[in-house]
């Protein structure tokens, strides 16, 4: 099992911002030289990281009772520890869990842990802080910051790290008028820092016009707010004095949300050996392929960044920003000769079978339900999911009468449909639905929102049926069962 046990330089070594926050706020409380009250670490006071808390208390020898259980952590691992025993662990996991209280109770300061995680299949690490408290009492008590490591995030952040090139993330800054006046620095690996001449800290969080100000009103800054106006990646070389030398970039640009993405390679040496090579009118054909290689690596690094940006990792359809961007967009297209609708989706009791399965279980049923809903529509229509077991349809081009008749179609295929969870065990599955088609004067909002309406009078109505909400309707009325029209 893998395991780290710090008292020192904890900040450094945590990845979640909470536990520095959450540590800074325990020291200055420890001014006067004893322990912070429980009533200061209580969840209930400390609203916004409750979800993510767990307080044990000691009760006899080497063992702690779990008086607070977070619901992100029962939610992200799958295991519900309230009122039970660690020693109930059994696993090493539960001796590590110990070990790490026993040695804060002892030492009386906070200890930060890394152990891998076993239960959660999206979480490979769980990082945690372990901080004494004095109930009111002057019992002691522990109160744990737990926050899971996903698998997207180190992956992220190995791709960058792992790039020869320079990899800018920025989100544009906008005046009250709408025209943008800067883009924020979210993400960049060394490799970036370098090219520019400052560290990585110097970097995120900061405008790019403050880090380079000879940026502004340049050619260049002009590119960079047309590929965020056109929403069209640009490719372009760029010569600077850089550190005294003459330096080539190749920079690539591209639309990421509401800013763009910086791909900066210095191909000086590249551009020193094509003038050569061009002089002597030698081994074009190499230096040629030498360049479609570094193309093609770099678009394989780009599409890869889109692709986690916009493809839900569990089940393959489109993320809630991608598939808001993508109705947004088909709603300002659409018109009375190109209609559009909706259809909002969500799983019958779904919470029913992931407290009797697992949350293995229930990713195996949103994974199955979103290869469904992808089999049964056609390629212009887009799949997402908003949220939990909650997915929507956008049926471009598509009346009312056809989006029920595409959800009825859906419907009576979940229901010859069984999810195997085990080798002897398989679920049926049914969802319900709600559909909306688009009016003259609807917004996103207004459209997913009366999709949505027909959906939660679906699940009143008894699940598993199709139910119509159309914008002058005020009651439901049945047109044919299990289909409906609100």
């Amino acid at each position: 099992m893998f395991k780290e046990v710090h008292v020192e330089d904890i900040e450094s070594r945590a990845r979640a911002p909470q536990i520095a926050a959450l540590l800074a706020h325990y020291r200055s409380l420890c001014k006067g030289g004893g322990l912070p009250f429980y009533a200061d670490f209580n969840p209930e006071r400390l609203a916004e990281h409750a979800s993510n808390l767990a307080v044990v208390e000691p009760i006899g020898s080497n063992d702690y009772l779990y008086i607070y259980y977070g619901r992100t952590i029962f939610e992200t691992s799958g295991v519900e520890m309230l009122g039970s025993k660690v020693s109930q662990w059994k696993s090493e996991v539960g001796a590590f869990f110990c070990q790490a209280y026993d040695r804060a109770i002892a030492e009386l300061r906070p200890i930060y842990t890394v152990h891998r995680a076993h239960h959660a299949i999206r979480v490979h690490l769980w990082e945690r802080l372990v901080l004494p408290v004095r109930a009111e009492s002057g019992s002691l008590r522990l109160v744990v910051f737990n926050k899971p490591r996903e698998y997207l995030d180190d992956l992220l952040r190995a791709v960058l790290d792992a790039s020869p090139d320079g990899v800018l993330g920025l989100r544009c800054i906008r005046s009250a008028d709408g025209r943008i006046e800067d883009a924020v620095v979210v993400t960049a690996n060394q490799r970036a820092a370098d090219i520019i001449g400052c560290t990585v800290e110097n970097l995120l969080e900061h405008p790019i016009l403050e880090v380079i100000p000879k940026l502004r009103g340049t050619k260049t800054w002009a590119r960079y707010l047309e590929v965020v106006d056109t929403r069209q990646p640009q490719r372009f070389e760029l010569s600077l004095r850089h550190r005294g030398d003459a330096m080539w970039f190749d920079v690539k640009a591209v639309p990421l949300g509401d800013g763009f993405i910086l791909s900066i390679a210095d191909i000086t040496s590249l551009k020193s050996a094509y003038r050569e090579l061009e002089a002597k009118n030698l081994d074009l054909a190499r230096a040629n392929t030498m360049l479609g290689e570094e193309v093609s690596r770099r678009q394989a690094l780009e599409g890869e960044l889109r692709r986690l940006a916009d493809v839900d990792v569990l089940t393959g359809v489109a993320t809630r920003r991608a598939f808001i961007e993508a109705a947004q967009r088909a709603i300002t297209l659409a018109s009375e000769c190109r209609p559009l609708a909706v259809i909002a989706v969500d799983i019958d009791h779904f919470k029913v079978i992931n407290d009797r399965y697992g949350h293995l279980a229930g990713d195996k049923i949103l994974t199955a339900l979103g290869e469904e809903l992808r089999r049964e529509c056609r390629t212009p229509d887009i799949v997402g999911r908003l949220g939990g077991e909650e997915f929507a349809v956008l049926l471009p081009h598509t009346s009312l009468e056809a989006a029920v008749t595409v959800a009825e179609r859906i419907r009576q295929r979940l229901l010859t449909t069984v999810v195997p969870v085990t080798q002897a065990t398989g679920i049926a599955v049914t969802a319900s639905f709600g559909v909306a088609a688009l009016t003259p004067e609807d917004t996103y909002e207004d459209l997913l929102g009366r999709a949505d309406a027909g959906l939660y009078r679906a699940k009143r109505a008894g699940r598993d049926r199709v139910v119509v909400v159309q914008q002058c309707d005020q009651e439901a009325r049945y047109d044919f069962e299990p289909v409906c029209a609100a």
